[in-house]
């Protein structure tokens, strides 16, 4: 409940928005480091940032500490070219990911960021429909 309320929710109703717009492409950080998968706490808010950014040194981002080079190399592959080519191109894909196609309202593309990634068509479609008529905020 609380991930759908202060994330995922608004995260699709404004990806929902800006499709009709504009292209839009969206991923979910599933990547669950070691210190994560110990405590039984999974991927978290902002846990997608140092490997998109390489900023894992002076992060603060103790998450990473124990997880092997190869796991964080193959993350940081994925996402931070998928960042690069869409700084460069307006399109995330790149040879270490699998085709990526933009979010639209129809199919709802996203692109699942982990150990094995997968880009899946309208993802929780129903628990979205649960959520959709409730109003969050005016």
């Amino acid at each position: 409940w609380a991930t759908d309320r202060m994330f995922w929710v608004d995260a699709m109703r404004c990806a929902l928005a800006q499709s009709r717009h504009n292209t839009v492409y969206s991923y979910r950080f599933d990547f669950t480091p070691f210190v994560g998968k110990l405590t039984g706490m999974g991927a978290t808010h902002s846990m997608d940032i140092p490997p998109a950014l390489n900023t894992y040194e002076g992060s603060g981002n103790m998450f990473y500490k124990f997880t092997s080079k190869k796991r964080i190399n193959d993350i940081h592959n994925k996402l931070h070219s998928a960042f690069v080519a869409f700084a460069k191109t307006g399109s995330p894909d790149s040879s270490y990911l699998p085709k990526w196609d933009p979010f639209e309202e129809s199919r709802r593309t996203t692109m699942i960021m982990d150990d094995k990634s997968v880009a899946i068509e309208n993802s929780n479609i129903e628990r979205y429909k649960a959520w959709e008529p409730v109003l969050l905020y005016k």
